[in-house]
């Protein structure tokens, strides 16, 4: 490396450490002297400590960052997916590990879920009749604390069980296959096996469902072909979103689906891009779509990008056939999943809701639909810019919503700078904004018929920009050939500015969190 390449290398690891002080100085001072609520001075330690600790994490994430940022750009020896892995699986670990009990969006029913499935209870059953571990309720009546500090979870994981008649939010989440939880149960099992107390046992579900979500990014990487590096650094941004990374390091089964969304826009542009569309890619294609399905149904749309392939780059016959029958088995799986799995439900979520009637409201009141939805996109949108920064899963405590505004923006320009050397047809790029706004309408209806009462035309419950956090992998490519990133934009080492911006992010991001909960 020359002389040039050393003091670039240099400028930007000091730019880092720059940005990352400037900001956490910033939020520091929105988050304590801003006339931030008075929930967040409720923590274990006396403010002097706090700010102790608070100043060792900035210095270690700070370091860290650096030290990735310097081992990216002077070495040129680490590759994309590697710097992706070190980064989830650094800052995922930190949110599991600090992050309070069953602090995760409805993470006790997520939890309550893989306890049952470890159980053998894989598909719906009645919640209502069922016992459970003993150290289930004592992590349920901890909900919120600070950390996994209570006497109740020094102890090793409790045999007994207790009968329980109805668990407020806490229900197994019958609407979702088992498959989205195996790798919470197998962090669950290890540590039961290893007979760790409690509190590490619920940790090691979290951490090791991180680890499923991580080996599945590593896996699209590897997928992505040579004539869309540029799309990497779209995917490490992705990939380490904050909001991404909280669902990940926390029972969810969505972390999951990020990840299988991400492998399928992966192979769609192997696919897209290789000489031949090969059957083995075509077959993974499909049973990863199938898997997606029942664990995401408004990403049924996905399955379109399969009629965007280049016809004369099949190498099998009949293709537009088994495209025909995924689609038919897409449709069959997700209609036999409402009727005899999800009806399971024995007590709706809100009093008179009724999917099935729902649709059919809507059907036959469309205008007044309509209108609601628009009325609930433009009303909820403040809130996405601020779930970006969101800190916490169970209370509503973000930083400043000017933050999640500019680190949107940002993210957004550069995944379109980076796209710029995808060089999709202008037809190709035309027809994926319809499936765009299909997806944006399912989650739209899906919610609309899960939690709204039957009627009800004033406001869609429930739309979070954590459903919509798939699109900003197909956005990016509608974007593609418009939009042209000064310098070499389909090398890898152009990542150096995607990498350096999530650094930052998820530092502040972090810093956040620690502040306010140890």
């Amino acid at each position: 490396m020359n002389n040039q390449d050393k003091n670039k290398t240099l400028q930007r690891c000091v730019g880092f450490a720059g940005i990352a002080l400037l900001s956490l100085i910033i939020e520091y001072i929105l988050m304590y002297h801003g006339g931030a609520s008075g929930i967040l001075q409720e923590t274990l330690f006396a403010p002097e400590k706090r700010n102790k600790i608070c100043l060792l994490v900035t210095v270690i994430f700070i370091l860290f960052g650096v030290t990735v940022l310097f081992a990216y750009t002077y070495t040129k020896k680490v590759r994309a997916e590697f710097i992706a892995l070190s980064i989830i699986l650094f800052f995922g670990i930190s949110i599991s590990v600090f992050s309070p009990v069953m602090n995760g969006f409805d993470e006790s029913a997520h939890f309550f879920k893989t306890l049952a499935t470890i159980d053998g209870k894989m598909f719906n059953y009645d919640s209502y009749s069922y016992e459970i571990s003993d150290s289930y309720i004592a992590l349920r009546d901890n909900y919120l604390e600070k950390w996994w500090i209570p006497s109740e979870f020094k102890s090793t994981w409790a045999t007994t069980k207790t009968y329980v008649e109805a668990l407020p939010n806490a229900y197994a989440q019958a609407t979702y296959p088992f498959y989205g939880y195996l790798f919470c149960c197998a962090g669950v099992i290890v540590g039961r096996l290893l007979h760790l107390p409690v509190g590490a046992v619920y940790i090691l579900g979290r951490i090791f469902n991180l680890i499923g979500y991580a080996a599945m990014i590593y896996a699209s990487f590897r997928i992505l072909p040579e004539k869309a590096k540029g799309f990497k650094a779209i995917l490490l941004m992705f990939s380490c979103m904050p909001g991404i990374l909280f669902v990940a390091a926390h029972y969810s089964q969505d972390g999951i689906v990020y990840a299988l969304t991400a492998m399928l826009v992966a192979l769609f542009l192997k696919m897209y891009y290789g000489d031949r569309i090969l059957k083995r890619d075509f077959i993974l294609f499909a049973v990863l779509f199938l898997l997606l399905v029942p664990l995401k149904f408004p990403y049924i749309c996905l399955g379109l990008l399969l009629l965007f392939l280049p016809k004369n780059k099949f190498s099998f016959k009949v293709p537009y056939i088994w495209i025909a029958l995924i689609a038919v088995a897409a449709l069959a799986i997700a209609f036999l999943w409402v009727i005899f799995v999800s009806n399971g439900f024995h007590e709706p979520r809100i009093e008179n809701v009724d999917g099935p009637k729902q649709i059919g409201y809507m059907m036959t009141h469309l205008p007044e639909f309509a209108k609601t939805s628009v009325f609930t996109i433009f009303h909820t949108l403040p809130s996405y810019f601020f779930n970006t920064m969101r800190i916490a899963g169970g209370y509503d405590i973000y930083t400043s919503g000017a933050a999640g505004i500019i680190f949107s923006v940002i993210s957004l320009l550069l995944a379109f700078l980076y796209a710029g050397k995808l060089e999709m047809p202008g037809v190709l790029r035309i027809l994926l904004i319809p499936v765009i706004l299909l997806i944006i309408a399912g989650n739209v209806v899906s919610l609309y018929a899960s939690y709204n009462t039957v009627g009800e035309n004033q406001y869609i419950q429930g739309v979070q920009v954590r459903y919509f956090y798939q699109l900003f992998l197909l956005l990016p490519i509608v974007m593609s050939g418009r939009i042209r990133f000064a310098g070499k934009c389909a090398d890898e080492t152009d990542c150096g500015m995607a990498i350096m911006f999530i650094l930052v992010w998820l530092t502040w991001f972090c810093f956040g969190f620690v502040a306010f909960y140890v």
